[in-house]
């Protein structure tokens, strides 16, 4: 679900975070870390990294707020190396 300003909803609906294992290696943080910080499975955080899955707004709010990044940084597409 998306926002009317094309960002991802916060409040309902699911949202694929392709910039997670980015962002959570520039964090320094382990996915058992990240999901202890976030109070989610580790699988979760494996199932969200890999693509397998997407997260419902409330989770995505988590990881942010674990990360100390917006939602909006990563559900960006990740970058791609030259």
């Amino acid at each position: 679900m998306r926002c009317a300003e094309g960002r991802p909803s916060r409040t309902g609906g699911t949202i694929s975070l392709p910039s997670l294992q980015a962002a959570r290696q520039r964090s320094g943080f382990t996915p058992a870390e990240l999901a202890g910080r976030a109070e989610l499975a580790a699988g979760t955080i494996h199932g969200l990294e890999r693509g397998a899955w997407k997260a419902r707004g409330d989770t995505a709010e988590r990881l942010a707020n674990a990360l100390r990044v917006e939602v909006d940084d990563l559900a960006k597409e990740k970058r791609r190396s030259a």
